[in-house]
């Protein structure tokens, strides 16, 4: 079954026969004896995990739950760049790495092995940066505003909480030399009692796949923290840092949550969320415990 086929029967479903949804240009997809394809063309590895174009792991989750009579294995694979030292294509070998990991009963690459080897290779210890500076003291407008107000109204069911925690990975030292990853930021994230909860937040008109993608990311990230196979090397003081630090160090951490935080998210998602949220929840993440779970932040 080709692209255009798996599309059509998607949008043959009762929940989304009246929505608008639609494949992404730069990736395509087969299903064959029971075995998901998602070939990424080389545009897509050089895009921001957000965007539809690069979100494998959100169309792996969201095809596994809409078809699960049809698809047991999901392969990724894609064209090989040849300018593998770009930041965006090395935190996708990142993303590919551990979800083959956090999926491993079904997920796999062919086209990547080799990729994968020398990225893990050449890669000796990942560390992860800090916040430098305090953030704003005036929200901004979007997400900035929605994520300080969603701290105000919920920071005391938490020990700590704090927004735009920088998650950026690492080679050995923190340089712009040894960097891996380029800058991204983690929108919220709280810790209560024995759990970090990780918030990605989205405004409405943003309802793309790549939701799934990043949050991923970020869980798997701090999961790798948590369970120092990915380092922090100092303490800061800034945007509550020196909190979850303290936390890092102590070891009481079991339990991390991954929660979806907007009012509106991608028809696939919407419609099937229970379905969604199954398959992620049956990853294996290297922790105690990881939990995805979706909540509205009510701005509309």
């Amino acid at each position: 079954m080709e692209k255009k086929e798996i599309l059509n029967l998607l949008k043959s479903k009762k929940d989304l026969s009246k929505k608008r949804i639609a494949f992404p240009k730069h990736v395509d997809f087969k299903i064959v004896d029971k075995t998901l394809e998602i070939f990424l063309h080389e545009y897509g590895l050089f895009q921001n995990m957000q965007y539809n174009n690069a979100a494998f792991e959100g169309w792996a989750i969201c095809l596994k739950a809409w078809l699960p009579e049809m698809i047991d294995k999901v392969i990724i694979n894609g064209e090989i760049p040849t300018e593998k030292t770009k930041k965006h294509y090395q935190r996708f070998l990142y993303r590919l790495h551990k979800f083959i990991h956090n999926y491993s009963a079904w997920a796999s690459t062919e086209s990547y092995k080799d990729e994968l080897h020398a990225f893990e290779f050449n890669v000796s210890h990942i560390v992860m940066n800090v916040p430098l500076k305090t953030a704003k003291s005036t929200a901004e407008k979007g997400e900035a505003q929605l994520e300080r107000k969603y701290i105000t109204d919920h920071k005391s069911s938490f020990q700590a909480m704090d927004q735009q925690l920088p998650v950026r990975l690492f080679n050995n030292v923190i340089s712009e030399k040894s960097s891996i990853t380029p800058s991204s930021y983690l929108d919220i994230w709280g810790i209560q009692k024995d759990t970090l909860s990780i918030f990605e937040l989205k405004l409405p008109n943003n309802r793309n796949v790549g939701i799934i993608s990043e949050l991923m990311f970020y869980v798997n990230v701090l999961t790798d923290v948590f369970a120092h196979r990915v380092s922090i090397l100092k303490e800061s003081n800034e945007r509550s840092f020196n909190q979850l630090y303290k936390f890092y160090q102590s070891g009481n951490c079991k339990k991390i949550k991954g929660v979806f935080l907007a009012d509106d998210i991608h028809p696939l998602i919407k419609m099937a969320l229970p379905e969604v949220l199954s398959v992620l929840n049956k990853g294996n993440y290297g922790f105690d415990s990881v939990e995805f779970s979706y909540e509205k932040v009510n701005t509309i």
